[in-house]
């Protein structure tokens, strides 16, 4: 502005309240690089904990053992979950006193899944009806009110005009620019 070009300038050592903010600021770091490192500690233990029990299955299947999982009441298979998943033959076992009854199936139950629309019905169907909404136009009418619009019947200065979103405001100048030349 003017041709001033202003220049700051800082002179003395930092005020207290900055003095803190920094010191603040470097507890901070410390105490996420020690979080880091508790974290990358826990990381390697699990790491090292899943390559032995890969190691210990190794070993177990070289000596030709072969260890069944373990199958209980909570099981939950494939297709219990996934309804397009081929089917698998039941597993033969022997029956149980709480294996009697039959299993409850699992249900995926997400509170956020909606259900699927098939949306080209849903706007036939919503378009379709007996008889036409008296409040609303037709199509021709439309096209009809357009083509007799002129440029000059519009105040572009008037509150209503004024109280439509900016976007709508920009198209509407637009097209009567177009409509005048």
């Amino acid at each position: 502005f003017y041709g001033i070009k202003p220049v700051f300038v800082f002179d003395g050592g930092a005020p207290v309240l900055k003095k803190t903010t920094l010191r603040e600021r470097r507890e901070k770091k410390s105490g996420a690089a020690a979080s880091h490192t508790k974290l990358a500690e826990k990381l390697l233990a699990a790491q090292m904990r899943r390559e032995a029990l890969n190691h210990a299955d190794a070993s177990t299947k070289r000596k030709g053992k072969k260890s069944a999982p373990a199958l209980d009441d909570n099981t939950v298979y494939l297709e219990d979950i996934e309804s397009s998943a081929p089917k698998a033959s039941p597993r033969k076992r022997p029956p149980t006193p709480s294996s009697s009854s039959k299993k409850p199936k699992f249900y995926d139950h997400d509170p956020y899944k909606l259900p699927d629309v098939d949306m080209e019905a849903a706007v036939a169907k919503a378009t379709r009806s007996a008889a036409p909404d008296p409040r609303l136009a037709t199509e021709d009418e439309l096209r009809a009110f357009i083509e007799e619009m002129r440029p000059e019947d519009f105040d572009v200065t008037s509150p209503a005009f004024r109280e439509l979103p900016t976007e709508v405001q920009y198209e509407i100048v637009g097209d009567l620019r177009l409509k005048s030349r």
